[in-house]
């Protein structure tokens, strides 16, 4: 290791060998600026301002803050640490100087503001649009006195700040687009002098963009030089007839005449003779100017009503004023008459003027209480079922009181108004089995006390079942869950007695033998083995004695044994003999006969002893049973409802039904007897308000029949509840509509024609005016106001109308004679005629033509009666409902489910097939095929036409009936027996599928348990008897016999009587005989071994297992065979297999669930099984083997299951038929219904259908027809004024026209004027076009992105002629728009043809498709012409579309600037050019190399980098260290660099390597020289070197 100067080596500079090292280092610096950006680190933060403190007011206060260094943990933790960590960090100030602001300097500041800037684009957007702009003004807080500028916390102090920014409207540039030209008129009538075509506006120009062309063009028109037109003026004002013309035109106030001028005038429209005219126009009719008419008189109409309110102004959900709405009217008093001025708008609508402060009414569902839960016909009664309720849409105003309205204005769904619900269960009370029977136990020793002193049992044992299903309403209930039995078991203290060694009582005779004393000591123990008191021993028992004689056997002496254990007790109530006495026995056994002068043994009754059990049970059986509930008591008898209690009376019972006393029966396992409850409050009836009234049933009384009623509803919300308030008798008013007229009532009343009056000319005959008088009436004849017959009788007929007084040359006739009567009757046909009128001399020809002038007519005839038809196509099938005998009990056979009668409130609910019926509508059609009110056909009460259908229902899936159980396979214990069924039908689509069946077979199978009453047989073994030696001797090796038989164990395992031993083959035999040794004289004699101790599962051999036994005589000195005794215990490993058995409990399968013991096919039932003791061998052994080691097997071994019972899928109601779509005419109604639960199992799935519809009728459809304008009324070759007309008639919905009166009562259509004055231009006047429809609602795409939808809509007309010198020049508007709603946007795009040759057409195209012009940017307008310049004459080259010479495929192309040098294969050498950038797709030129040369240079660059960290990768990043070299080089060694914290400790860092890397030697200071080590990599060693 070297340090580092100035230079290295040969005089090359460091840098220079370094530099590899450098790099890889500065690589690894980033790599680990990389990685502290996930580290933790700190920062200062700062909590708020203090207010300022001052003693004073003004400035030169103080306010500080609080400022902590926070450590940021990766995860995002803050913790706070010493300030001293964020030393490297600048402080923020904890203090500063404010102004401490006083309430005298409310108005000695105030905020001031410059203007707003221009608006421009908000920061960060690029693209200009709706919106995007803003603009920005400087607020400042100033000193109103000097204007000098304070903080703005000054200000702040009294008024917020106003805004400094806000969004303003900087839309983009928009060109005006318009559309193609139409085709050129036609010159045909040369009422002007040029072609014309014209195109209308789609989107005006705004925002600076490019203004809209002229909407027309034109040319001349060739052979229009010589047509003359005749100019007609308007006509005079009517006047009335001079008194000196009375005696020629009669005097009618109502009739006047009028003239008007006629000019003759050229194409220009200058004024020429009038023989031009006469001599090229052929007129069709004479013009005249002059005429009758009618004296105009103006409509009159009455003042304003009073303002109504339609709606009020109210603010919406979202906080949107909602202007509110009132109308007046005003009535006709007098019809226009003539050219009067026409009436005013008779009805007035304004928006309310003022500020909304309540809420709008808002359309809601609201929901009625859930009905009861009802039981789903087909489906299982304890299973799903279904509970309604109703939706209702009501108008909720501001007050929060909601009115019924119809359910069209609710727009949200409709609230779900059927749910699934757990019908109410009618199972039987199931119980588990018995548990094993308690020890008999002392509860209590007081009370055990008591007894004892009273001669009575004192314990008791009990045993208990489980509640495995609880019985529904009307179900069996549950017998008792627990039986006690009364029982005298151990005392509840005891003595413990500990016998001490025998010792000879004389001792000083020197014998070691003979009768001695054996000293006891007592202690009084409870039966938790507690030493207490020994007076409560004292109670029951005697006290021991604390010595007994004992003895000490000589060598001669007979030895017997001690005192076996005593043998169990016998359960007499499980025996079945309750008069045998209750005894247990112990027995001992001759150890060592008796010898010379030795004493003797025992006779055999003493070898046994019997003793009275101490344990007694009594058999009679006690057990609990309780009472029903009681009623819920209040705790606060002040209160109708609440929180109580309930109880109820829990006795003790005898088996017999006898009542006993509570202390027969176990308290542990009483019942309780009180419970909280509550007692809920009454819930009264609630219900909706009225709704609104109903539309009368009519519009008018038809007299002799019903007066039209109109009803209004209300709702039930709640029914009442506990005794609340009931509902109201009456849901539904209805009223009497009183003030509606008599039908007919009113009508209008006519005079006969006037004679037929013409203007005062010379000439007496032409055309004239005929008046009659129409007057409004009522039935009376009385006169009413004509408003009154406008609304009840229809349009008022005419009151004149034109005539004709023949002339010599004119067609005059007479007027049509009353139509005939019916020929052939109301199909037939009626008629009338007419007669020519012939004045002095004879008719011109042309009124021969029947064609022009016809004499007859004819009409179908128009019957009063009505055709009673039916319309429309037949609904969908509607199913009937369900027969009641349809809902008696079934079984579903194969299904889990039943059937059963219910009382079904809607008996359509859950209908999918069945029978049914299809509908058509009634209506009826008078003589005039117009359509009348459905309901005067409707004789029989029925609008529809039914017949009958039906919707087929799927088959459902059969299986068979079960088997019988089978046998049970065990003769004793628990087993398993079975049952199956077959698969006899299977299902169509749609239908209840089968169960799920075993893939092995198409059988279902149930399985139980079985426990046969049996007797189990097992080997008893006597004890043995006494050792016998062969015959002659009496001592030494013997033999030991015991008896061995085969005994029967009842089911309670009580050993009975012995049977022969081949029912215990199979089973391990006990040995009946061992080999033994029976002591002499002198030897020693032991007692018998002990059983081993118990070996601790699992079996382990390092444990031991051990015995021992007694000395029962010492050995003597003499004694031949044993001089000492043996030893007394023994101890062996615990090795499995040999001396230790594992015992385990082993599960059998559960069995399947079974419901109602197998009867019932779904619902909650029970499943078993049963548990095994076996070894670990895997041997089945007896049970007692298991509970001795693990006790009673604590896993359950019957549990409640449940069968879900196959629903099918579940429908709510149908809801009620929506009103018919249309008032009038044919529609429809509909009604639908929900699922609401999918099918489960092998249910039938849902129906597709889920919504029906059928037509509805209920009158025909009238409305009032305007027909258009007609032409203005003029003759060829004639210009100027004229009249135009048009038609308001009332027409039925099949256009036919009908009486007025059947239209709605629009009185400004019933007065609206049926002609108008008009003018067609003549030559010389500007003629302009109407305007155009309104087009399609313009907004730009990037608005629309954005949410906007507020777009512009325009309107155009254009120039189809100028006007000539010194007439009326045309209008200047040309356009208008007007803001519109948006619901798409447009874009305008280029097209193009495909090149024919070396042209195409371009043209704008809106996203629709429409041809435009000025939509799209003319700079990006792709040619239509196909021209390269210079021209492509290179050999493989072509003209592309965008004008650029190019190469054909398989050619790079080479340019020279924008010259195309030529095209060449790609192994030609180039001279002289070189490959363009994107002259050609796929072509590669000299940059294109150039970047791939790089791109390897960095890649190969990168890989030598990754390959020289390996190193510092592998052993991480060396020290930079000021210490010595020595250090260094151990530092080096350890693979990873460390730093000194503050505190003293050394801790890694990798990432110091980077201030490892050397700094620049001009930099470096001339005191102290930098040491450093680089192990990177083999190449900075040798820059090191």
């Amino acid at each position: 290791m070297r340090t580092l100067g100035p230079s290295m080596g040969n005089g090359i500079p460091g840098w220079t060998k370094r530099l590899p090292c450098v790099v890889n280092l500065t690589f690894l610096c980033l790599l680990c600026a990389a990685v502290g950006t996930s580290a933790e680190y700190y920062e200062w933060q700062t909590g708020s301002w203090s207010e300022c403190y001052r003693l004073g007011c003004g400035p030169g206060g103080e306010t500080t803050r609080p400022v902590y260094c926070k450590l940021i943990s990766s995860n995002g933790v803050i913790t706070t640490t010493h300030e001293s960590n964020c030393g490297h960090i600048p402080k923020p100030p904890e203090r500063q100087e404010c102004f401490k602001v006083c309430r005298e300097h409310r108005y000695e500041v105030r905020w001031a503001w410059t203007p707003w800037e221009q608006c421009k684009l908000e920061p960060g957007v690029k693209v200009c649009a709706k919106g995007r702009g803003i603009s920005y003004r400087n607020v400042s807080c100033v000193w109103k006195e000097n204007g000098k500028v304070e903080k703005d916390s000054v200000c702040l102090s009294f008024e917020e700040k106003p805004a400094t920014k806000k969004r303003c409207e900087l839309r983009c540039q928009q060109d005006c687009v318009v559309t193609e030209f139409t085709p050129w008129t036609s010159c045909d009538q040369c009422r002007v002098l040029n072609k014309t075509r014209t195109r209308t506006i789609l989107v005006p120009d705004f925002n600076g963009g490019q203004i809209c062309p002229r909407f027309s063009d034109f040319k001349p028109c060739q052979n229009c030089s010589e047509m003359f037109f005749l100019s007609v003026d308007a006509w005079t004002h009517c006047v009335p007839f001079s008194s000196t013309s009375s005696d020629q035109n009669p005097n009618y106030p109502v009739i006047g005449h009028q003239t008007r001028k006629i000019k003759c005038v050229n194409t220009f429209g200058a004024l020429v003779n009038w023989r031009y005219c006469r001599d090229r126009l052929s007129l069709q009719e004479p013009i005249v100017d002059h005429q009758a008419c009618i004296i105009p008189k103006n409509c009159i109409v009455s003042e304003w009503s009073s303002w109504d309110r339609i709606n009020s102004s109210c603010i919406d959900s979202t906080g949107m004023k909602r202007v509110g709405l009132i109308k007046r009217s005003r009535r006709v008093i007098q019809l226009p008459v003539g050219t009067g001025i026409a009436c005013p708008d008779l009805e007035e609508v304004t928006q309310v003027q003022g500020t909304a402060q309540r809420k709008c009414p808002k359309m809601k569902w609201i929901v009625s209480g859930w009905s009861g839960c009802q039981p789903v016909n087909g489906l299982k009664q304890c299973s799903t079922g279904l509970q309604h309720r109703k939706a209702i849409c009501v108008e909720e105003n501001h007050d929060g009181q909601q009115k019924p309205v119809d359910d069209s204005k609710c727009l949200d769904d409709r609230p779900l108004t059927s749910q699934t619900c757990r019908a109410d269960c009618h199972w039987d009370c199931t119980v588990s089995l018995w548990s094993m029977w308690s020890d008999c136990k002392v509860t209590d020793c007081e009370q055990y006390a008591r007894k004892r002193r009273a001669n009575l049992n004192t314990g008791q044992r009990y045993r208990t079942r489980e509640t495995l299903t609880l019985p529904g309403s009307g179900g069996q209930p549950c017998p008792h869950l627990s039986e006690t039995q009364n029982c005298d078991p151990e005392p509840c203290y005891n003595w413990k007695v500990v016998t001490r060694p025998c010792i000879l009582r004389n001792t000083n005779m020197g014998e070691a033998c003979g009768v001695g004393i054996a000293h006891r000591t007592l202690a009084c123990l409870n039966k938790y083995k507690i030493r207490v008191s020994d007076s409560l021993c004292l109670e029951f028992r005697e006290r021991p004695e604390t010595q007994v004689q004992c003895e000490i056997p000589c060598p001669n002496d007979c030895v017997v044994s001690n005192w076996g254990p005593w043998s169990e007790c016998p359960d007499r109530c499980q025996t079945g003999n309750l008069r045998e006495r209750a005894i247990k026995r112990r027995k001992r056994t001759i150890l060592a006969r008796p010898f010379s002068g030795g004493g003797e043994c025992p006779n055999p009754r003493e070898l046994e002893e019997t003793a009275d059990c101490s344990t007694i049970i009594e058999c009679a059986l006690f057990m609990w049973q309780a009472d029903n509930w009681g009623v819920c008591q209040l705790e606060d008898l002040t209160r109708p409802c609440g929180r109580g209690t309930q109880t109820r009376g829990v006795k003790c019972y005898d088996s017999q039904g006898k009542l006993e006393s509570d202390e027969k029966c176990t308290e542990k396992v009483r019942p309780v007897a009180i419970k909280v409850c509550t007692v809920p409050c009454p819930q009264d009836c609630i219900v909706t308000e009225y709704s609104d009234w109903s539309e009368c049933s009519a519009t008018c009384w038809e007299a002799g029949e019903n007066v039209p009623t109109r009803t209004r509803k209300r709702f039930i919300l709640q029914n009442p509840d506990n005794n609340g308030s009931p509902c109201p008798e009456m849901l539904e008013e209805t009223q009497r509509c009183l003030n509606l007229p008599l039908c007919n009532q009113f009508s209008w009343v006519k005079t006969n024609w006037s004679s037929c009056v013409l203007p005062p000319v010379v000439r007496a005959c032409g055309k004239g005016i005929r008046t009659r008088n129409v007057t409004c009436r009522s039935e009376n004849s009385t006169k009413q106001a004509i408003d009154v017959c406008l609304r009840y009788a229809g349009a008022m007929p005419p009151m004149y109308s034109t005539c004709y007084v023949s002339c010599e040359e004119d067609c005059l006739f007479s007027d049509w004679a009353d139509w005939s009567v019916c020929v052939q009757g109301c199909n037939g046909k009626q008629f009338r005629d007419r007669q020519p009128i012939k004045g002095s001399k004879s008719m011109p020809s042309r009124c021969s033509d029947i064609r022009r002038y016809p004499l007859y007519e004819h009409r179908p005839c128009y019957c009063k009666t009505l055709e009673r038809i039916i319309i429309g196509e037949w609904s969908q099938c509607i199913l009937d409902p369900p027969n009641r005998h349809d809902l008696m009990m079934t079984h579903l056979s194969g299904h889990r489910g039943i059937r059963l009668a219910r009382n079904i409130t809607n008996p359509e609910t859950g209908n999918s097939c069945g029978p049914g019926h299809k509908y058509k509508v009634v209506a009826c059609r008078n003589a005039m095929n117009a359509m009348e009110s459905a309901e005067k056909c409707a004789t029989d009460g029925k609008d529809t036409k039914q017949k009958a259908c039906r919707i087929p229902c799927p088959v459902d899936c059969k299986m068979s009936e079960w088997s019988k159980w089978s046998d049970c396979p065990t003769k004793c214990g628990a087993g398993v027996i079975q049952r199956f069924r077959n698969n006899m039908k299977l299902p169509s689509p749609g239908g209840r599928r089968c169960p799920s069946l075993d893939s092995t077979s198409d059988e279902e199978i149930q399985t139980r348990l079985c426990h046969p009453e049996c007797v189990q047989y097992t080997w008893k073994a006597s004890d043995w008897d006494m050792c016998m030696p062969p015959v002659g001797e009496r001592c030494g090796d013997g033999q030991q016999n015991r008896h061995v038989s085969c005994n029967a164990v009842n089911i309670n395992g009580v050993m009975t009587e012995r049977v022969d031993d081949i029912n215990c083959a199979g089973l391990p035999e006990p040995r009946s005989t061992r080999s033994c040794y029976l002591p002499c004289p002198g030897d020693c004699v032991l007692s018998e071994w002990e059983e081993w101790s118990t070996c601790q599962q699992p079996c382990n051999h390092n444990q031991m297992q051990q015995r021992e036994r007694t000395i029962m005589r010492e050995s003597a000195s003499y004694s031949e065979y044993q001089s000492t005794c043996p030893p007394l215990r023994e101890s062996r490993p615990c090795i499995k297999d040999e001396n230790c058995i594992e015992y385990s409990w082993e599960l059998s399968q559960w069995t399947t669930c079974l419901v109602n013991n197998g009867l019932d096919d779904c619902g909650v039932g029970h499943k078993e099984r049963y548990a095994i003791c076996k070894d670990h061998m895997r041997r089945v052994v007896d049970n007692k083997l298991c509970k001795s080691v693990h006790g009673q097997v604590t896993e359950p071994l019957v549990v409640s299951c449940e069968i879900p019972c196959d629903v099918d899928c579940l429908l709510s109601d149908w809801s009620p038929w929506s009103a018919c779509s249309k008032s009038c005419g044919l529609g429809t109604k509909k009604r639908n219904r929900s699922i609401v639960q999918q099918y489960i199992g092998n249910g039938r799935p849902c129906p597709p259908i889920l919504s029906q519809a059928m037509h509805c009728f209920s009158r025909g459809c009238y409305k009032w027809q305007i027909s258009p304008w007609s032409q203005c009324a003029t003759q060829l070759g004639v210009c100027g004024h004229g009249v135009q007309k048009r038609n308001i008639t009332c027409r039925s919905d099949k256009g036919l026209m009908v009486d007025s009166s059947r239209c709605p009562r629009d009185l400004t259509t019933m007065v609206s004027p049926v002609e108008q004055p008009c003018h067609v231009p003549c030559p010389g006047e500007c003629v302009v076009t109407e305007w155009s429809n309104w087009s399609q609602c313009y907004i730009p795409c990037h608005d629309f992105e954005m949410g906007y939808t507020e777009g512009v809509r325009s309107r155009s007309r254009a120039i189809l002629a100028h006007p000539g010198p010194k007439k009326e020049k045309c209008p200047d508007q040309f356009w208008m728009s007007e803001s519109c709603y948006a619901d798409t946007c447009s874009v305008f795009r280029w097209m193009s043809t495909p090149w024919e040759g070396e042209y195409r057409d371009v043209w704008c195209e809106r996203s629709d498709g429409l041809r435009v012009y000025g939509g799209c940017d003319q700079n990006l307008r792709p040619p239509n012409l196909l021209r390269c310049s210079p021209t492509c004459n290179q050999d493989n080259a072509y003209c592309n579309d965008t004008n650029y010479c190019a190469c054909e495929e398989g050619y790079i192309a080479y340019y020279k600037g924008d010259t195309l040098f030529g095209c060449f294969m790609d192994n030609q050498t180039v001279v002289g050019g070189q490959s363009s950038p994107d002259r050609g797709e796929g072509h590669l030129n000299f940059w294109t190399y150039a970047v791939i040369a790089v791109g390897t240079i960095f890649v190969i660059f990168v890989t030598v980098a990754l390959y020289n960290m390996s190193d510092f990768l592998h052993y991480g990043p060396r020290p930079r260290n000021q210490g010595s070299l020595d250090e260094l080089d151990s530092a080096s060694n350890t693979g990873s660099a460390t730093r000194n914290n503050p505190d003293g400790l050394t801790t890694p860092d990798n990432c110091s390597v980077c201030k490892s890397i050397p700094t620049p030697v001009d930099t470096l200071p001339n005191d102290r020289m930098m040491e450093t080590k680089c192990n990177m990599s083999s190449e900075c060693a040798e820059g090191q070197g």
